[in-house]
């Protein structure tokens, strides 16, 4: 493996919602479902609001369609190996994510690349062609 590029997103988002709700006395961030079998999954509202502000109607209800379930163990789990340790990173935030900044500060190291874009939480589905860009750069970057 040569290099890695991570979007930055919020594994453990429960628990640190919980947390700001108990210090706040009142519910914050996006509403969830909890299912019989522990997962959890965002309400379409709700995540439309957080995840997809930024994206035109279409393509943030097509991104909304494919959320899936996610199991809220990943966000009590430490991580015990990880690439960007290891390899050159790029570890890309999202300037207008609505999200809470939970993960990206925790990238740090020689060969970690911080890019900021300004987009929301799923620049992927608002503005692939900055995406694409960043990648691309990376790309040549590795291969000259």
């Amino acid at each position: 493996m040569k290099a890695t590029a991570w979007l930055a997103s919020c594994p453990g988002l429960l628990r640190v919602f919980e947390e700001y709700r108990q210090r706040l006395g009142r519910p914050v961030g996006e509403a969830v479902n909890v299912r019989a079998d522990g997962m959890v999954e965002l309400q379409p509202g709700s995540a439309l609001s957080a995840l997809s502000h930024d994206c035109e109607p279409e393509r943030a209800q097509a991104a909304i369609n494919q959320l899936r379930p996610s199991n809220p163990a990943t966000g009590t789990q430490s991580v015990t190996g990880a690439a960007w340790r290891d390899v050159p990173t790029t570890c890309v935030r999202c300037g207008d994510d609505r999200m809470p900044e939970l993960v990206s500060a925790r990238f740090s190291g020689p060969s970690v690349e911080r890019v900021e874009l300004p987009t929301g939480h799923c620049p992927n589905w608002s503005r692939p062609d900055l995406v694409a860009d960043v990648l691309a750069s990376i790309a040549k970057r590795i291969s000259a």
